[in-house]
């Protein structure tokens, strides 16, 4: 009879507790995309694609795809995969594009400094 009882409150229990909601499973599939494109982004490489290609890097790191992680929606629901493939490539091609900027400043300013340098001697 205890066993009954108890598997009858927990029965009432489970159809109590909130079961996961659209936005919820957006929510969290769109912040693990961000903390993923955050660990997975090469941040030195694409700051020395901006140093030696400076306008194209900053081309190619929008126009290129970057290749998704799939073993982090493996088993997940379809809008989980939906929501974190486009904010994973919208995050990581914005991560791209800010350190190709920042690289092809950088080189911009060593050729400044390399041309001043040149000239006064």
């Amino acid at each position: 009879m205890k066993i009954l009882a108890c598997l009858l409150i927990l029965a009432t229990l489970l159809t109590i507790l909130p079961k996961p909601t659209q936005a919820s499973i957006s929510a969290r599939a769109i912040q693990d995309a961000r903390n993923d494109a955050e660990r997975e982004i090469n941040k030195e490489l694409w700051f020395m694609v901006g140093c030696c290609l400076s306008g194209l890097g900053y081309t190619i790191a929008f126009l290129t795809t970057p290749e998704l992680p799939v073993q982090r929606f493996m088993g997940q629901p379809p809008e989980y995969v939906f929501f974190y493939i486009g904010e994973y490539e919208r995050k990581a091609k914005r991560l791209r594009a800010y350190y190709t900027f920042w690289g092809s400043l950088a080189g911009f300013g060593a050729l400044v400094i390399f041309s001043l340098f040149r000239a006064a001697s």
